[in-house]
């Protein structure tokens, strides 16, 4: 029998080195896979008994207790990813999963927001002090470059090349990427590490630091921008992704192609970053139903 020890550390050996997923990546693919196999044990259900039938209701499960579809439908996948690795390396005769398809996916529309609520957020960190320095210069980098918080919060000095207009940026699985930094951007991030160097005596490896000098993680830097939303009035429901969506969208409003922005984002599959299309094309609809005499 399959035990859950002698099934797990194999999948998760090979989701880290073979696949090469990010961290989160794989906190999130073993979330997933506990609770799957919690559900086959609550059932009484061995693995090596599963049936397509036993997914199906670990999924309806799943959906009584209100996850939305997109997020049953990546659960989907990491039971398929587990099942198949578990049948190819011969801990288990068969996979169940062969001939389940992912639940059909609603059209997902991140919140985004407008150039002017842009602005607001950009312009209400105090300069006069250091830490508002930093905070600046991590509001103008995370929309200029549509980086992710975590990969913001592992920007290390050694990857700014703001002379040149660039940074070095490494995502979900290590894979890097270039991505060009607006003047506005470049500008705030200077003045920071300027300020950050004289008050800081030990040598940093990381752009957003403490005043102790040490790394900011991805939930302090997102306790930051969470407080400034705060301050700002805007009623949005904002997420640490919020200024990534806005990134994507305002440009490709401004005509970028999609291409472009795909490679800025980082993302490997386009059909990801035609979801920033469909926003544009559902804002454009709004628009004119609104405000055409005869819609």
């Amino acid at each position: 029998m399959v035990t859950e020890k002698r099934e797990t550390s194999p999948f998760l050996d090979f989701i880290r080195v073979e696949r090469g997923l990010s961290q989160n990546t794989q906190e999130a693919y073993t979330r997933d896979i506990k609770g799957y196999l919690s559900f086959l044990e609550k059932k009484a259900i061995s693995l090596e008994n599963a049936k397509s039938e036993d997914i199906i209701d670990f999924l309806l499960e799943l959906s009584r207790r209100g996850l939305r579809t997109t997020t049953l439908a990546r659960k989907l996948t990491v039971v398929k990813v587990f099942h198949r690795f578990l049948a190819n390396e011969g801990y288990l005769l068969k996979d169940p999963t062969i001939f389940l398809e992912s639940p059909r996916r609603e059209m997902w529309l991140p919140s985004v927001l407008s150039r002017a609520e842009v602005e607001v957020l950009l312009n209400m960190p105090a300069l006069s002090s250091s830490g508002g320095l930093r905070d600046k210069a991590l509001l103008e980098l995370l929309y200029a470059t549509g980086m992710r918080i975590s990969e913001v919060a592992n920007l290390r000095l050694e990857n700014l090349h703001l002379k040149e207009g660039y940074l070095k940026c490494f995502g979900k699985g290590g894979k890097e990427r270039i991505i060009p930094v607006g003047e506005k951007a470049r500008e705030a991030v200077e003045k920071y590490l300027e300020k950050k160097l004289e008050k800081i005596s030990q040598q940093v490896e990381y752009v957003f630091v403490n005043w102790r000098g040490k790394k900011l993680t991805r939930q302090g830097l997102w306790e930051i921008i969470k407080g400034y939303v705060r301050k700002s009035g805007i009623s949005k429901k904002i997420t640490p992704h919020t200024f990534r969506h806005s990134f994507a969208t305002h440009l490709l409003q401004g005509g970028a192609d999609l291409r472009s922005v795909q490679e800025m984002l980082g993302h490997s599959d386009i059909s990801t970053t035609q979801i920033y299309l469909h926003l544009d094309r559902r804002q454009v609809q709004e628009a004119y139903r609104k405000y055409h005499p005869r819609a």
